[in-house]
Parts: C-alpha cells; structure tokens; sequence
C-alpha cells in the first residue's frame, strides 16, 4: 500500500499537471483536424488501387472469355469448311471477325492481302509462335479429320492491329493430319466493350488514350505498347472518397476538441482524486485475473521464467513444460447462454483444472477462454501427455450452470523446457503452435510441438495476408455455375461460386481458401464481398435466380437479415430472386435462433435452399422442422450411380420426397447424359454440372442468356 504522505503528494502533483495535460490534449486534437485534410489524399489513393485492380481484373476476365469463346467456337467448326481453306489460296472469313487460316501459307501475311486481314495476321504472329507451329509438320492435308478432332489450347493477347485496341486470339488444330490450321479472331475494344468493363469493375466511364496524356487524378491500367511507341492505356476518373471523409468528419472533431477541452478542466479535480483512491486497489490487484483469481499473463510468464531458471540450475534430467489451453468454440457458450453464463463456465472450469493439478504445476488464465499451466519436475513427454489426458478425460463430464449442463471441450499445446526452448517467450510462441496443430487436428485433443509444423503456421501466415488483402482490394473473382431445368436447355438460374486469383499459386478453388477464412475471422467480409458482388450482377440479369453460398459463421450475425435487405434495396433486385444455400453447419449449434432468422428472410421473400441434401446425420428432420424452398441433391451420390445400386435408390427417394413436400430439387454434379436420362425419369426439377457448363464469369452467363432470349424468341416467332 501507499503511504498517507506519498498519496497525497501524487494527488497534488496530478492536480497541478492536469490542466497542462488538458491543454496538450486540446493542441493534439487540433493537430489531428489538420491531419485530416492530409488524409483525404490517403483516402483517394487508396480507392484508386482498389479501381484499379478491378478494373484490371475485369480486363484480364474479358480477355480469358474471349479466347475460350474462340476454343468453342473451334470445337464446332463443320468439316468442310476446313477442308474449304486448305483447298482456298487465301484466309477463309468467318461471322464474327474470324478466319480460319493456314499457318504454313498465310504467316507473316504476303502482299495483296486486305489490309485489316494483314495487321491481324501480324498481330497474332506472337501468339502463333507460342503454340509451336514452327517445329510441327505443316505440310499435311486435312484428310480423315472427324467432326470431333481437337483442337489445341487458344492463345490471346491484347494488341492493336491497324492501330486499334483489340482482342486477338489464335486457336490451332492440333489433329494428326492436319497441323497447320488455325482459327484467329479479333474482338475489338470499342464504346460497348469498355461500357462492359466499367459495370463488371463498378468504376466511371473508361477511355483509351496514352498513358501520357491521361488527365491529372485519372486512374491508368496500361494495355500493350502502341505500334508508335506510345504506352496506351484504360484511362477513367476514379472516386475520391477522401473528400467526403473531411467534409463530415474535420467539424464533428473540431467541436469534440473544444467540449473535451471544457470537460477536462470542469473535471479535473474529480478525476485526479479517483485515479488516486483506484491505484491502491490496482497495486493490490497486479497479477491477478479479476473473475477466476487464477495468476494472470503477466505473473504466468514471471512464474514460467523462474521455472526455467530452475531447470537451468538442476543437476537431474527434470525439466518443465508448458500447456497452452483454449476452450473449443466458446463463442457459442456466450452467443447461446449469455456472457453471465460464460463467466460461471469460465469460473468452473478453473476449479475444476486446479483440483487436477494439486502440486504439479502453476494454472493461470491468460485470456478469455484462454489458460496456461507451468508443468514442473517433468522426466519426459510421458509425464505431460498423462496430465493432458487427465484434463481432457475430466472435461468430458457437463457444467452445471444454471440448472443447465454446458459441455466445454479443451484444445492443449504443449511445449517442452530445455528440448524445445530455454526462454519464456519461445516456448509459450512454440506452445501455440501445437495449440494450433491440435485445433486443427480435430479440438478437443493435445498435440506437442512440431518444428515442421512452425514453418507451416509461418507460411500459412503469409497466405492469409495475401487473403486478407484480396478481399480488401476486391482482387477475387466471383464465377457462376448454371442451373437448367429438367430439360437441360433452358438456363433458370446460376450459383455463384468466388475463386481467388493468386499472383503465385493461380486460380484457388474455394475448398482451399474458405476454411482459412473460416479459422482467420475473414470469413464475415468474404461472405459480405460475394454477396454484394452477386446482387451487383443479378442486375445485368433480369428474371434469372441466383444462389449463394452462406456460412455458419455469417448466418449468426445478429445483424444478417437488415444487411440483406439494405443490399436488395440499393441494388433494386426482387428477393425471390434470391436464393441463399445453407448447410447443416448453419443450423447445429442453435437450431432456434436459425429458425427465426429463417423465418425472417422467407418473410422478405427471399428462397432458401437445403445444400448437400442426403450428406448429414439428420436432413430429414430439418426438412420437417424448417420451412425450405428448394433442397439440392450431393453430387455423391450422382457419382456411385454406375457403381453402387444403392446411390440409385437414395437419389429416387430424395427426389420423390421433395416433390411430396412441394419443394423444388436440384441435382448437383451432372456430367453424363446417362445422369440426366435417370433424373429426367425422376421427374427432378432442376440439373446442375459439367455436363452443361463448368464455371463462368458473369460477362458469359450475359451472353448465354441473350442467346437463350433470343432462340426462345425465334421459337415463339415460328410457332
């Protein structure tokens, strides 16, 4: 304790210092106003990175797009017309601005040749060069070529052939008889393709123009070198929320900064004299954690240094050990209970851990649902793995907690003293990262430490700050799988599926990323981002349903339903065009809370789909319990259909129940036409698969559903 003379010497000196403290308070606050101003710049320039990459992004999509348009188009070339070039003395036009040419007779393009023929036979020069036309026999005729012959990958590029920005793309044939085909194309970057670029990149209207000459502010995303030499670029004035960020926040802080001032001064007297009569209480309290009075991090990591110093100083083999214990999903315990609640858990459970440890080490509580125990006078790993499976052994048994049971799980790492590290912040980094192996491993289990698996948590690290700031940066992608009806020619609806476009490791599927948004705490503005991106598209597609993917994580927000509604508002899209896909994950930890927030959603009219039907332990009694639109059958199952008669007979039973119930089933995973005959027979609803498209981006589902438009419009014409 303070002696009587010492305290009242602080509380005069605190009185005498704080209307110095006030004043310097105030210049600060004055100081950060200024800084405002300077922010905004920071502001603007950080909206420009992320419209750049948008737009670059959505540069680098339209660009795959076409050449993939090129490969199919390719694939569906009639026979005679390929024999028709090998027989012609020149190029062979197509619809479309393509030809079909002749890479032995055609490349580099001879004189007499049209004009706009020869620059886009020298634009894609470069690309013809990259499929090996060179060291192939090019000499060959075109004889025997089936309707299903192959053709090789497409090249394409960006170029200015007659000093024009465009598309270019080749596609070679790649058949035994016949390699010196090819089919280019050009599509050019006009008015209506950079008005497309700016909707799928959600920027202002762009340009093309040297990069030089791009007005000052512009934002520039550079294209190939222009014949003349000139960089040309995609040029466009990007927001600059800097600007609104002054605009209403420099006055609320200036009026703060003078109310504080006058806060300051009315209360200084009181506020030095609690701060005097708190610090005894304080000094008395060091060390101790308030709820458990359990040692707290600060004595744990004094007590753990001390323990290490013994051991230095021993003569035997007995060494130390360190366990790091956290409570599996103790989130859930709060969000289903009550903090109140969480905090007698909390309080039992340190009870509990310090009757199993009597004399054989120190337990303090390091974080919320976090632990520590110093194991002392430890022979080998034998002696600490019998002490983790006591606790673990013992945790199986409930709390009770207000009349309730309440079941806590434990994940330990463990770390040993001097085999792993001889210093007090080594081994408790090195004993998290066994926490981390056993939580990964399964929860609910110990695991020691690794070397390996430290320079794994080390990369991982890395990939989630890349993650991190892709998501930041609007740097995914989000794609789009079709959805047909029973006919498999009508497209009704699409799933929305985010890739990740790596700058090292390439296109990353969701099934590598999402669980480490999930153990990341990413997952909440992954979700967010896919959400927002899809409403943003379903505007380009009026009439059609989209689905999306929503984790367990981002369906307990309490906040998820107003979020929705706000985003169909802004984007003006009708909710039964919305159609959200949930998993038995979202409705396990609390079956109620998710049947009123489903209730909610369906009231606004928004669908909801039962995703990976058949897969869990109890689907059946969702299906009775929650009120479901549409359920959607695990492609599992469609693929045990030629090998086990049993995935027939589950199929049959998930179709005809559905249709009983009065919802819509969708199969998932279709890829052969035996698969489509079989569901057909069903009478399923909808067909979802290879066998009708992989995976595309919203710029392809636009085209297909024009097409779609269009031949049902000729139909209707005929009829």
């Amino acid at each position: 304790m303070i002696a009587l003379p010492e305290k009242n010497a602080r509380l005069a000196h605190g009185e005498r210092s704080l209307f110095g403290v006030s004043v310097i308070v105030c210049l600060t606050l004055f100081a950060l106003a200024g800084a405002l101003f300077v922010s905004r710049e920071r502001a603007n320039l950080a909206e420009t990175r992320t419209e750049t990459g948008a737009v670059a992004a959505a540069l680098e999509a339209a660009r795959v797009s076409f050449a993939e348009d090129m490969r199919l188009r390719a694939d569906r070339l009639p026979q005679p017309m390929a024999q028709a070039r090998l027989q012609a003395a020149e190029p062979v036009r197509l619809a479309g601005d393509a030809y079909l040419i002749d890479l032995a007779r055609d490349l580099p393009p001879a004189r007499g040749v049209d004009v706009d023929l020869a620059d886009l036979l020298r634009a894609i020069m470069p690309l013809a060069a990259e499929t090996g036309a060179a060291d192939v026999g090019l000499r060959g005729p075109l004889a025997g070529r089936a309707a299903e012959t192959s053709w090789g990958a497409p090249r394409s590029a960006i170029a200015f052939p007659g000093g024009r920005p465009a598309f270019v793309s080749i596609v070679p044939y790649t058949g035994a008889e016949a390699t010196r085909l090819a089919l280019v194309g050009i599509r050019p970057i006009d008015t209506a393709a950079l008005a497309a670029l700016a909707r799928v990149a959600d920027t202002m209207r762009l340009e093309i123009m040297p990069a030089a000459q791009a007005p000052e502010g512009a934002a520039v995303v550079e294209l190939v070198p222009a014949p003349d030499g000139k960089a040309q670029a995609l040029v466009w004035q990007p927001r600059r929320p800097g600007e609104l960020l002054v605009g209403s926040v420099a006055w609320l802080l200036i009026v703060f900064a003078v109310i504080f001032a006058a806060f300051t001064v009315v209360h200084a007297r009181r506020v030095t004299v609690e701060a005097a009569d708190d610090e005894a209480q304080t000094l008395d309290a060091v060390g101790q954690d308030p709820l458990t009075g359990l040692p707290n991090h600060s004595l744990f990591t004094r007590l753990l240094e001390s323990e290490i110093e013994r051991v230095r100083r021993t003569v035997n083999e007995h060494g130390a050990a360190i366990l790091r214990l956290n409570c599996d999903r103790f989130q859930e315990i709060n969000d289903t209970f009550g903090r109140e609640a969480g905090d007698k858990v909390m309080c039992a459970l340190a009870h509990r851990l310090g009757n199993l440890l009597r004399a054989s080490g120190r337990l303090a509580r390091l974080d919320a649902d976090d632990f520590g125990i110093v194991q002392t006078d430890v022979v080998g790993p034998r002696d600490v793995e019998m002490l983790a499976r006591r606790i673990i052994d013992a945790l199986a048994e409930p709390f009770e907690i207000d009349d309730r049971k309440v079941y806590v799980g434990l994940s330990i790492g463990i770390a040993l003293c001097p085999q792993d590290a001889d210093s007090a912040a080594e081994l408790l980094r090195r004993a998290d990262v066994a926490l981390y192996r056993a939580k990964n491993e399964g929860r609910n289990r110990y695991a020691f430490f690794e070397q390996k698996v430290g320079d794994q948590l080390r990369m991982r690290k890395v990939v989630e700050d890349d993650l991190r700031t892709a998501i930041e940066t609007g740097a995914l992608l989000l794609q789009y799988q079709p959805i047909m009806d029973i006919s498999g020619k009508r497209m009704v609806g699409v799933e929305s599926l985010v890739r990740w476009p790596h700058p090292v490791h390439g296109l990353i599927s969701p099934a590598n990323f999402v669980a480490l948004a999930e153990e990341c705490d990413l997952i909440l503005p992954l979700g967010d981002w896919v959400l927002r991106r899809a409403l943003t598209d379903m505007r380009l597609w009026p009439g059609l349903k989209v689905g999306v993917n929503v984790s367990a994580v981002q369906f307990r927000q309490k906040d998820f339903g107003e979020n929705i509604q706000k985003l169909l508002q802004e984007t003006g899209i009708e909710p039964e065009r919305l159609e959200l896909e949930l998993t038995e994950s979202v409705l396990l930890s609390d079956a109620d809370a998710a049947e009123e927030s489903m209730i909610d959603l369906r009231a606004m009219g928004i669908r909801l789909a039962l995703d990976d039907f058949g897969t869990g332990y109890s689907s059946l009694i969702y299906l009775r319990r929650f009120a479901f639109d549409k359920i959607k059958i695990d492609k599992t199952f469609l693929e045990s259909l030629e090998t086990a008669g049993e995935g027939a007979i589950i199929v049959h039973s998930i179709v005809h129940l559905g249709r009983a119930l009065g919802l819509t089933v969708t199969a998932e995973g279709v890829e052969s036409a035996d698969q489509h005959r079989f569901l057909q027979a069903l009478g399923c609803h909808e067909l979802q698969g290879y066998l009708f498209s992989k995976p595309v981006s919203a710029a392809d589902i636009t085209r297909r559903l024009r097409a779609q438009e269009s031949a049902e419009e000729q139909s209707r014409a005929v009829a």
